[in-house]
C-alpha cells in the first residue's frame, strides 16, 4: 500500500509542494497564507525534524513526524497529498502510532488546526479525545497510559 523512509534534503522541495497543496486552505483560514513565510518556516522545519516520507508506487505522497518522550508519543505533524487522502493511509499510520503508544503504555497526543474538521473527525473515529484547545488548534489524546 505504502512505505516510509527517512526524508532527505533532496525531498524538501517536493515536501513543500505537498505541504502547500495539503495545508494552504487550512493555514489561509487560520492565519492567512504568506508564501515567503511558509517557505522559510517549512524549509527550516523540514531540515531540522526527523520526518518520515510516505511513498506509494514510488511517488512521495506525504510525511509524518512522530516524537517519543518518556511520558508520551506525539504526532507532531502528518500531511498527505489530496490524491492520497481517503485511501486509508492516514488511518494505518495513526493505528501504528496508537499501537506504539499502547505498547509503551503512554498516551498518544496531537494537535490539529480547528479549520481541519475532516482530520478531527478521523481522530475521533480512531478514539482520540479532545483535551484542550488554543485559539487555532484542538489538542487531542488517545489513551492515558498505564491502566487506561
Amino acid at each position: 500500500m505504502y512505505h516510509t523512509r527517512t526524508a532527505e534534503e533532496a525531498d524538501i522541495p517536493t515536501l513543500y509542494e505537498l505541504h502547500q497543496s495539503a495545508m494552504h486552505d487550512y493555514v489561509d483560514r487560520t492565519w492567512g497564507w504568506d508564501e515567503d513565510d511558509q517557505v522559510a518556516r517549512f524549509h527550516h522545519y523540514a531540515s531540522a525534524s526527523p520526518l518520515q516520507v510516505i511513498e506509494v508506487d514510488g511517488q512521495l505522497v506525504g510525511f509524518i513526524h512522530i516524537e517519543h518522550t518518556a511520558d508520551a508519543v506525539e504526532i507532531v505533524n502528518i500531511e498527505l497529498a489530496s490524491t492520497a487522502q481517503g485511501r486509508g493511509i492516514g488511518t494505518v499510520l495513526l493505528k501504528q502510532a496508537i499501537a506504539d503508544a499502547g505498547e509503551k503504555e503512554v498516551p498518544l497526543r496531537l494537535q490539529v488546526l480547528k479549520a481541519n474538521s475532516a482530520a478531527q473527525r478521523l481522530y475521533v473515529r480512531l478514539g482520540f479525545e479532545k483535551t484542550g484547545e488554543t485559539e487555532t488548534h484542538v489538542r487531542m489524546q488517545w489513551g492515558g497510559g498505564p491502566g487506561k
